[in-house]
């Protein structure tokens, strides 16, 4: 009852997607899935207190994303375009656009005279290290720690800089109802093509020889399979044998986890806050207003705010990330709250008594506590095209590897591209047959 065709090792987005090609084809496929949920890195949460579903992991999709949209589209889910304005904070005041644009044109300047890839701290240091720079010095590692969760001492330049070079400039979507739905039809595609997923199984041990595979759970469970698929999430790859998803090969794959080590992994808290009113839509109370506010990126710990706009909720998304992320992931959830509430106060020129009297409800979302995630998605590092050749190259037509983390296309570290790569990789393996 435990042998077929193909098992795949995650539901996340990556897993489903090549889950959905492969049993479309005709295969048989198990997908093993740790959590008691589908979705991975994908998680929309009813919480009580809120009015409407809280997005604890992907949220948005930034710009045209064809893959993502035509599964949409093919779905009939709806997907809009956010709303409002987007404003930036810096010692108290806001930014003048221009002054922003104005930092990253020295940016592009400075990385022109870039030949051979660099990590971005040094970049930093040997392009932009006179005092006249320290502003944007600053601006830029805050905006690569926050928005791409990245080490500046191992991130890519040149990637860095490839991503950000249209930033803004393109349209960011929710999609209605959350991406909870996205992953609802591939699982029921999946499912209705003769294949299954099983919740909460662990994977232990994958033992394996050319055309054979034996997996097996933390029940002692054994699947067997002429192929193997895994999707999950690099923290998992880079893990060691303490961690309760870690997974043994036998024989073991040295070559491949060590290349999974040399590739960039971050993580995020999410603090959500429902208040009363939108308080920051006006200067009553001497609030510092942000009429229509969209997003807000400011230089606290939490260096993004967002709402959901054109949704009027009230309700707040704060994002603390990358390194300082690492630095609070133990604290308790009051002392978030407490990191979460001097943001706002200094943000919106308040203090938390005020914040306290309006709040409704309130949830905080730790990724890297996460043992089936332990962080929150992947970046490039100087080293990073190098390791994922390695890791995608399969092992003798039997184990194959695939995921955001692992994708050669520009958009790393996003839903798009999770789904992209899962989907290539199913092709490459019918491919085989």
């Amino acid at each position: 009852m435990n042998n077929v065709d193909i098992i795949i090792i995650g539901a996340g987005a990556a897993g489903l997607a090549a889950g959905r090609e492969l049993s479309k084809a005709g295969k048989k496929v198990f997908l093993l899935e740790a959590q008691n949920r589908i979705g991975g890195r994908i998680h929309t949460i009813t919480v009580p207190g809120f009015s409407m579903y809280l997005e604890a992991g992907a949220e948005f999709i930034h710009g045209e994303m064809p893959v993502t949209q035509s599964l949409l589209n093919e779905a009939g889910i709806p997907y809009f375009k956010t709303k409002g304005n987007y404003y930036n904070i810096r010692n108290g005041k806001f930014l003048d656009p221009e002054t922003n644009n104005s930092d990253f044109s020295t940016l592009y300047e400075k990385a022109a005279l870039l030949r051979n890839d660099l990590p971005f701290a040094e970049f930093l240091n040997q392009y932009l290290n006179e005092d006249k720079y320290k502003i944007i010095r600053e601006t830029a590692q805050r905006f690569a720690e926050g928005y791409d969760i990245a080490d500046v001492k191992k991130v890519s330049t040149f990637a860095l800089l490839e991503e950000w070079k249209d930033f803004g400039q393109s349209e960011s979507y929710h999609i209605k109802g959350g991406h909870i739905k996205l992953a609802e039809f591939l699982s029921n595609e999946i499912k209705k093509h003769g294949s299954e997923i099983l919740l909460s199984t662990i994977v232990k041990e994958i033992r394996w020889k050319k055309g054979n595979v034996e997996v097996v759970d933390s029940k002692g469970n054994i699947f067997s399979a002429s192929k193997v698929l895994i999707t999950v999430p690099l923290g998992i790859l880079q893990s060691n044998p303490t961690e309760k998803a870690y997974i043994n090969f036998s024989p073991s794959l040295p070559e491949k986890l060590n290349a999974a080590k040399s590739i960039g992994y971050g993580t995020v808290i999410k603090v959500f806050f429902e208040f009363k009113n939108a308080f920051w839509e006006s200067s009553e109370n001497n609030i510092r207003a942000t009429p229509e506010l969209s997003m807000l990126i400011s230089d606290t710990p939490f260096n993004a705010w967002w709402t959901q706009l054109p949704d009027k909720v009230p309700l707040l998304t704060g994002w603390l990330a990358g390194p300082k992320a690492e630095q609070n992931k133990n604290k308790s959830e009051d002392e978030i709250i407490q990191l979460a509430f001097d943001s706002l106060s200094y943000i919106f020129n308040t203090n938390r008594t005020f914040l306290e009297k309006n709040l409704v409800a309130k949830k905080v979302v730790n990724w890297q506590t996460d043992p089936y995630s332990l962080g929150a998605y992947s970046y490039a590092t100087v080293n990073s095209n190098e390791a994922k050749k390695i890791i995608t190259k399969p092992v003798e037509g039997t184990i194959f590897f695939t995921g955001e983390a692992l994708s050669d296309g520009i958009n790393m570290a996003t839903l798009e591209e999770a789904l992209n790569n899962g989907i290539k990789t199913a092709k490459e393996i019918l491919s085989g047959y």
